[in-house]
């Protein structure tokens, strides 16, 4: 039995036509959350409450406009919903159509692009950013070893 200090739980909404499997994001986030557990900075991830949502290119254009400024849809966006010494909460959306249509260097399936979303938006839920190339390469490194 899970103790409630290393609970995770994820919430799923597809708004979207495009088929999402629930079972298949739940399995990313555990399998993320668990290894970020692994690493002395992240201990504060005992208790991690997560909503995943799938939106169109229309909503995510207008969630773009309104918190970053951007006037065009974007692939994920994510928001910090409460962060504490041992818990976190937060809220990742994603656009099934602009993460079809982004290159990322080479074809991927969609699955693999999400779940690497996945990592790049639970990072920046964990505090981390990327507004300098430093940063981004802190961030993408971490990324690289939970994919």
């Amino acid at each position: 039995m899970r103790e409630e200090r290393d609970m995770v739980s994820v919430d799923v909404l597809n708004l979207t036509r495009r088929p999402v499997s629930e079972a298949k994001i739940l399995h990313s986030v555990e399998r993320i959350i668990a290894q970020l557990r692994g690493k002395e900075q992240f201990s504060f991830l005992r208790e991690v409450r997560l909503s995943v949502v799938f939106v169109g290119s229309a909503r995510m254009r207008k969630l773009n406009a309104m918190w970053r400024h951007k006037d065009k849809p974007t692939d994920v966006l994510s928001f910090v919903l409460q962060k504490r010494q041992t818990k976190l909460s937060g809220e990742i959306i994603l656009c099934p159509a602009v993460i079809q249509k982004k290159e990322y260097g080479i074809p991927i399936r969609f699955d693999a692009k999400v779940e690497h979303l996945l990592i790049h938006a639970i990072l920046h839920l964990c505090g981390f950013d990327h507004q300098t190339d430093s940063d981004w390469k802190k961030m993408e490194k971490i990324a690289a070893k939970l994919s």
